[in-house]
């Protein structure tokens, strides 16, 4: 995993703390092992912020085609290529 997901783990828990649940679930994960606990938080976060990630740039990718779709078929109406309203 990107190494930019841990950093981001680490400047979130410096300016807001854990994420309670999360905590909770590293802790039963790691049998009670505080460090064990920290290591398992650290790697759900920084998988979390991936996903994240990965799902915010499908979604600005979809949105782009369809504004491009879009304007295609604009253009497309407006030289007579298609008739208005569709096809």
């Amino acid at each position: 995993m990107d190494e930019r997901y841990y950093d981001m783990v680490l400047a979130e828990l410096k300016t807001t703390g854990p994420r309670r649940g999360l905590l909770a679930k590293s802790f039963a994960e790691a049998n009670g092992d505080e460090r064990m606990a920290e290591a398992r938080y650290l790697k759900l976060r920084a998988s979390q912020l991936a996903r994240d990630d990965q799902r915010v740039s499908r979604t600005a990718r979809r949105r782009a085609l369809a504004a491009v779709v879009s304007v295609a078929l604009a253009i497309a109406a407006a030289t007579g290529v298609i008739a208005q309203g569709g096809f």
